[in-house]
């Protein structure tokens, strides 16, 4: 059996009731809660769609108020990832420059948890890591901070050449924005803070 990362990419670009999903579900030992999205709770993944099409997966790596929201994603990632591996590890295992790049707030504090989200192409998919300040270490020996970060999140979809045409130029055409302001409503109605390791 395909491990959990790459039977969920394999899953993208097909309708929900094709038989390799159902194959999933079932495999995955529970049904979705449906809220727009799929949601599996128990695993930290939410499978998202458009007109009955899979574009996109969310990971959720770090969490709290799981009860409310999603338990910790426990699963395999992509080239040998680990789920404790921060920013720079990241980006030397996948051997790639990330896409795109958005970072903010490095000077607030610890508990702060949205500093940083690299988007990498991996055709057919493009994969957003997300990253939360763990701590930082003033150095003596550097100039400025040393930020280490810890991975909160991944999410996973299609890219814009293989997307479905039926998917495509439309206002649901950026899943991973549809779901980001999803977590943003989830995080303020359960006072959502990333849980840190020390």
């Amino acid at each position: 059996m395909l491990n959990t990362y790459e039977r969920v990419s394999a899953l993208l670009g097909k309708p929900i009731d094709d038989a390799l999903c159902s194959r999933f579900v079932r495999d995955i030992g529970y049904e979705p809660k449906f809220n727009g999205t799929y949601l599996f709770a128990k695993s930290g993944l939410v499978l998202m769609h458009h007109r009955r099409i899979l574009v996109a997966a969310f990971f959720q790596i770090e969490c709290e108020d799981a009860q409310d929201w999603l338990e910790p994603y426990v699963g395999d990632l992509p080239r040998d990832i680990q789920l404790s591996d921060g920013r720079g590890v990241i980006s030397t295992k996948l051997g790639i420059s990330p896409v795109n790049v958005e970072q903010s707030n490095l000077d607030m504090p610890v508990d702060h948890s949205s500093v940083a989200m690299d988007t990498y192409a991996m055709p057919p998919l493009l994969l957003t890591f997300n990253f939360a300040l763990k701590k930082v270490v003033a150095d003596a020996q550097v100039t400025g901070k040393q930020v280490e970060t810890i991975l909160t999140s991944l999410i996973v979809r299609l890219d814009d050449d293989n997307l479905p045409e039926s998917c495509k130029e439309t206002e649901d055409s950026r899943p991973e924005e549809s779901f980001m302001a999803i977590t943003r409503r989830r995080r303020a109605q359960f006072n959502f803070r990333g849980r840190h390791r020390g």
